[in-house]
């Protein structure tokens, strides 16, 4: 799910744009325990392990004085009980990688967790089905060169697939209508309003 990356998140903030789509999914590699599973303080630049040690080592971008990586001793790892559900570096110690947008992550996941989110979040489905619908019908790459050709295209693709929503409305309609003999003499005099 690239489109919900911190960058993408962090785009659309800056566009005020609110983004319904979860996180990425976070799993631990080699069977060890995913990155979610530490407590990351972004404030106070503190990160806790699941056997609640502390980090002691921190790695700043050099560039951007970003903090990059929270690192924990060996001292620490080879005297812990979960060091094997933890880590498999032959360093036998756990580093843990911090995104340039951790922030704009972390809000993501608080909010994927609201049930604002839970009812929102249905409603993406319909939009992509449409989406992919429109890229069966040619819209995924433009078949002519200039802004005014390609929305035309797209317009005309638009049209297609709302002719094909409505059409099968109608047919619904009417396959109703006829289930249903209370209302078949209806079909000839009602207005086609009254059909959709």
């Amino acid at each position: 799910m690239a489109y919900g990356t911190g960058q993408n998140r962090e785009e659309m903030e800056k566009r005020q744009i609110k983004m319904i789509c979860p996180v990425p999914t976070d799993i631990g590699r080699n069977g060890c325990f995913p990155k979610s599973a530490f407590i990351i303080d972004l404030d106070a630049q503190t990160c806790q392990c699941p056997a609640g040690e502390i980090a002691v080592e921190k790695i700043y971008d050099k560039k951007t004085n970003h903090l990059k990586v929270f690192g924990f001793s060996q001292e620490q790892c080879q005297n812990c009980p979960l060091l094997n559900q933890c880590t498999k570096s032959k360093k036998g110690r756990r580093t843990i990688t911090v995104n340039q947008h951790e922030r704009y992550l972390q809000e993501a996941r608080i909010f994927q967790q609201t049930e604002e989110f839970q009812n929102e979040y249905p409603e993406r489905s319909k939009i992509e089905n449409k989406q992919a619908e429109m890229v069966h019908h040619g819209l995924r790459q433009a078949r002519y060169i200039g802004k005014a050709k390609v929305l035309l295209q797209s317009l005309l693709v638009g049209a297609v697939v709302n002719f094909k929503r409505y059409w099968k409305l109608i047919m619904e309609q009417r396959q109703h209508e006829i289930s249903n003999p209370e209302v078949l003499t209806n079909i000839t005099t009602a207005p086609l309003s009254a059909v959709i």
